[in-house]
């Protein structure tokens, strides 16, 4: 791991996870309906923990199956969060060349206690610079894709 990783690494551990703890979702258009119902499922009836949901504008996005969900905020409106979990789905493919979400995901982590990603969302973080100098995996039918992302993620 390089020393820049390292020390990012050591920063996040050292910030605990408290309680009133803010865990979010990215959600973006043909996000997998599994990963946000598997945020809400994991994380939502946890106490102490309030699951949201973010998108780039706001309002309904509508997974690759049809599901609709009403993010809670717009990038813009969107306060700090404590957790942030990076959904996966198709449309991960058309997101890592959206530069509003990956500064999003850039600034979001900086105060994060714990980044996160579900299957082919670790290729947002990766192209985000996020997995620099960190071992990291993805799903095993996307890997070649991912991993072709970012040389940097080990």
């Amino acid at each position: 791991m390089s020393d820049k990783a390292q020390e990012a690494s050591s920063e996040k551990q050292a910030k605990s996870v408290k309680e009133d703890t803010y865990i979010t979702a990215s959600l973006y258009f043909a996000v997998s309906r599994y990963s946000m119902s598997m945020v809400r499922w994991k994380c939502g009836g946890l106490p102490a923990y309030e699951v949201v949901t973010v998108s780039e504008h706001g309002g309904v996005v509508k997974s690759v199956q049809g599901v609709a969900t009403v993010a809670t905020y717009s990038f813009e409106a969107a306060p700090q969060f404590d957790v942030l979990m990076v959904c996966c789905g198709a449309g991960t493919r058309r997101e890592v060349s959206n530069a509003t979400m990956l500064s999003f995901l850039q600034n979001l982590d900086r105060g994060t206690a714990w980044t996160t990603s579900v299957c082919t969302g670790s290729a947002l973080l990766a192209v985000a610079g996020i997995l620099d100098g960190v071992k990291a995996t993805t799903n095993k039918l996307a890997y070649d894709w991912v991993t072709s992302l970012n040389e940097n993620v080990l």
